[in-house]
């Protein structure tokens, strides 16, 4: 697993548990999230507590999917990685995916199919066609991978 895709992994986990952790600062010590002094004027504080209230319930639940959709399955990961026991797979890919261009830094979602079974993984590679012979390491659970080797003709 190449260094960059690591990083890029555990920085955006990193962030989003520093998010987590402001939320919950503001939520403990009852500061608000939103000030209506310039909307509302005089009649503020009436609606302050309210909108507040709705606002740190939505901000909450939506700092919830997001740990559970992205810091879950990469915690989950961090034993495979310090121990550098990645899971290989090979086969053709089944699906496509453009991108902005055809720059190696870009993340690329699509499917890699053997006579077994099918994956869908995220790896930051070139531009991905349907029928692209690949190897790939990648971690069981958030399905980041590293491309091994690619074969842009299927005769190779």
């Amino acid at each position: 697993m190449s260094g960059y895709t690591k990083f890029k992994m555990y920085f955006e986990t990193f962030g989003i548990l520093v998010i987590t952790i402001l939320y919950l600062i503001r939520v403990v010590k009852r500061k608000p999230i939103i000030t209506l002094k310039d909307v509302f004027g005089k009649k503020q504080e009436r609606y302050q507590t309210r909108v507040n209230l709705v606002a740190k319930i939505i901000l909450g639940l939506l700092i919830i999917v997001s740990n559970v959709e992205a810091t879950v399955p990469r915690m989950l990961d961090l034993p495979y990685v310090i121990r550098h026991e990645y899971k290989t797979f090979e086969g053709y890919t089944t699906s496509r995916s453009m991108g902005k261009s055809d720059i190696n830094g870009y993340e690329r979602n699509f499917n890699i199919k053997n006579e077994d079974e099918e994956i869908h993984i995220t790896t930051y590679t070139y531009r991905v066609e349907v029928g692209i012979y690949m190897k790939v390491n990648y971690l069981p659970h958030s399905k980041l991978a590293t491309v091994i080797y690619r074969s842009d003709r299927p005769d190779e």
